[in-house]
């Protein structure tokens, strides 16, 4: 049946009713798609139903295969070699000591999948030649008014402690013993919480009494040790033979104790472990104090040290007596303070030789002097390290924080000022990072040292965190200003080539860029301005991006200029609120850029110096 095609056409552009005959016209002639809809319809309902029904016959076939595809699995091929070295990957070597108490890690994970697993796990010593046991903290009960309960409470943790410490001496001697003739590497830590007298009860002292015992039997084979114990329980080491520690290369002794014993530590340096070790290389100690003699009395053991970290702070003479023994040095940590015996019998100044050494960190702590010692003139201690590459030197003491919360500038002996950093620059050739905080008083000093001999560092820090008190350490807006100021003649705020600046001489110009510190430095990272504005960054940055700009563009002369790097990035920290125009900034700093043809990364951050709210903004800029 025909249909009106202009009836139809006229209805689709308004909204009024049909008539009766275009109504019955349309319906007629539906009639036959509608049922051939319906018959599709049907087909797919049929097509989908043995769809579904192939489907189920394809698990189901799946199924009766899937135990074959396992016994056919291409892991079941991997040569047990092999699989072993896959095994050793899984480690993870930023924690250098697995732990005993940990079963969803690997090694003992591994043990877990399977028979063929755990067999080739087992017979892999590389994966049982490293341990760690840890002891857990026993906190006290955190509800104060009820002390009833505390020592039923006190009681029951130490119980744990104490089957712990028995579980972790079983599992310790298969682990071990797993690991066949392999050197170990042992990390004994029996006194996670030093600040509670619990770890002096007797049962928990007797479990660790176990411990020391159980790992006794494999301490001739250990060549890294790392134990964390009080004084009483470092006692536990006395009577085991000398030979015992023979082949240790590498020892990290951290001894904590809050309670007083001193009767301990009278003999904490005639223990086994602190005597003569003559095949120890790497020495780390967090038990020194500034009364203490250094252990090991046979020179040889210091003759072989390479790595030596002594992380509180030690007498100025122990300091000569390390830079005197230690002639194999790599790496040294040392943090330095100072005592009466200092002032009355200091040692001599001398240069001390560190033909290997390139790795050194030196912390100065600040002290009270007595009285008597108005007058006393600082010994000066030279290190000539010729091979120095990375140099950390902290000596910013100003600011403390009591018990009140309030800052206080204490007075104190300078003692950096034995130890300069002039008198640690002026020989190497090859330092290329150097990270320095600094106090007032040693800013003269250090801004000397690294202006004349700061030519290699390729990488400058200055200034750092201090997590503790969440603030940051002043000081450096001082030293900045004294080592990255433009020179006078510098306009503020030009982004002018330096050659084109009017009234500019060339010989002026000559010898700024010759006076340019750390004239290879290519990263800066300062940590700390208060003082120094975002104007006084920016006319750094062009600065030295247009000094870059002329040494590579300015004619051929008789009086060639020193070579000068381009600064590729520099990270800024300010201990103040934003106070910046950041478009106007990032515009100036990629005109500059794209003058010279260098690119450049900075990241500022705004750190609102708040110790208790913590707020920062940052934002950065690639060109």
């Amino acid at each position: 049946m025909a249909i009106d095609e202009d009836a139809v056409q006229s209805y689709l552009s308004n909204n009024e009713r049909p008539s009766y005959s275009l109504i019955s016209d349309i319906q007629q002639c539906l009639n036959g798609p509608i049922s051939r809809i319906n018959a599709l319809q049907s087909k797919m309902e049929l097509l989908r139903a043995q769809l579904q029904e192939a489907q189920q016959r394809r698990r189901s076939v799946e199924e009766t295969l899937e135990p074959y595809r396992r016994i056919l699995a291409k892991i079941r091929f991997i040569p047990d070699e092999v699989l072993g070295q896959i095994f050793i990957s899984c480690l993870s070597f930023d924690d250098p000591y697995p732990g005993t108490g940990h079963p969803d890690c690997p090694p003992v994970l591994l043990t877990h999948v399977c028979r063929r697993w755990r067999n080739v796990a087992v017979s892999t010593p590389e994966l049982w030649n490293r341990i760690s046991v840890i002891l857990p903290p026993i906190y006290p009960p955190m509800d104060e008014n009820n002390t009833s309960s505390h020592g039923a409470i006190i009681n029951k943790k130490v119980a744990d402690i104490v089957s712990q410490a028995a579980e972790q001496a079983n599992v310790a001697i298969s682990w071990l013993e797993r690991a066949g003739d392999l050197p170990l590497s042992m990390n004994l830590q029996m006194s996670s919480d030093p600040y509670l007298c619990t770890y002096y009860h007797p049962s928990v002292l007797h479990a660790t009494w176990i411990l020391v015992t159980t790992f006794a039997r494999y301490l001739h084979k250990c060549r890294n040790l790392n134990v964390l114990v009080t004084l009483q329980q470092l006692a536990y080491f006395d009577n085991l033979p000398p030979e015992t520690f023979a082949n240790i290369r590498s020892l990290t002794i951290h001894i904590v104790d809050n309670t007083g014993l001193h009767k301990f530590r009278a003999r904490i340096f005639e223990s086994p472990l602190l005597t003569n070790l003559l095949s120890l290389r790497s020495l780390s100690l967090s038990s020194i104090y500034e009364g203490d003699p250094l252990p090991y009395k046979d020179s040889l053991v210091w003759q072989n040290l390479t790595h030596l970290s002594l992380e509180e702070a030690i007498d100025l003479n122990r300091v000569a007596e390390v830079l005197e023994r230690c002639t194999s040095l790599v790496s040294c940590v040392m943090s330095i303070t100072s005592t009466k015996t200092s002032f009355v019998h200091p040692p001599p100044s001398r240069e001390y030789i560190l033909p290997e050494l390139q790795h050194l960190k030196l912390d100065f702590s600040p002290y009270h002097p007595p009285d008597d010692t108005a007058t006393w003139i600082p010994p000066t201690l030279s290190i000539f390290a010729p091979r120095l590459q990375d140099l950390r030197y902290h000596t910013d003491m100003d600011p403390y924080l009591d018990r009140n919360d309030t800052y206080l500038t204490i007075t104190s002996i300078p003692i950096f000022s034995c130890v300069p950093l002039s008198q640690i620059l002026f020989a190497p050739t090859s330092i290329t990072r150097c990270e320095i905080t600094s106090c007032k008083s040693a800013t003269e000093d250090i801004g000397r040292a690294l202006r004349l001999h700061g030519r290699n560092i390729s990488g400058l820090k200055i200034g750092q965190h201090d997590h503790e008190v969440r603030k940051l350490i002043t000081n450096t807006d001082r030293i900045y200003e004294a080592l990255f100021s433009p020179p006078s003649w510098y306009p503020p705020g030009s982004n002018t080539p330096l050659a084109d600046l009017p009234d500019l001489s060339a010989e002026d110009l000559e010898r700024a860029i010759d006076d340019c510190t750390c004239p290879s430095m290519q990263n800066l990272e300062v940590v700390g301005l208060v003082t120094v504005t975002d104007a006084d960054i920016l006319n750094f940055i062009i600065y030295r991006l247009r000094a870059y700009q002329y040494t590579k563009t300015r004619p051929e002369t008789d009086r060639p200029l020193p070579p000068l790097a381009s600064l590729r990035h520099l990270q800024v920290v300010f201990c103040r609120p934003n106070a910046m125009d950041r478009e106007a900034m990032e515009a100036a700093i990629r005109q500059v850029s794209s003058d010279v043809g260098v690119g450049i990364e900075i990241d500022f951050e705004y750190d609102s110096g708040n110790q208790f709210i913590q707020t920062s903004e940052k934002w950065f800029i690639r060109v």
